[in-house]
């Protein structure tokens, strides 16, 4: 999906005057991820907020949020893993077109 692109402080990128608009999965998929949930008026119960799974341990839960919230918005998870001794996630989810 194409959107607004976002600069690594999260703001909006502008380059020569105007902003970009890039495919965003990504960065849409890293919100998801660390947006707490109601973040979004509009889309309240679209976010994970992962940092209240890693604070409660609950790796189980997170993996379960993170697939349903990657589903529910036409993002299937093929694959998802946790390290605990990392702390490195890494799934495969691609947007259905």
């Amino acid at each position: 999906m194409k959107d607004f692109i976002l600069d690594e402080s999260d703001d909006l990128l502008i380059k020569n005057g105007d902003f970009v608009i890039d495919t965003s999965d990504e960065q849409q998929q890293r919100l998801m991820l660390l947006c707490a949930p109601g973040s979004f008026k509009n889309a309240p119960d679209k976010t994970v907020g992962i940092e209240r799974f890693l604070m409660d341990d609950d790796v189980a839960g997170m993996l379960h949020a993170i697939t349903a919230r990657f589903k529910d918005d036409g993002c299937p998870v093929n694959s998802i893993e946790f390290n605990e001794q990392t702390g490195d996630l890494s799934y495969n989810a691609k947007y259905v077109e």
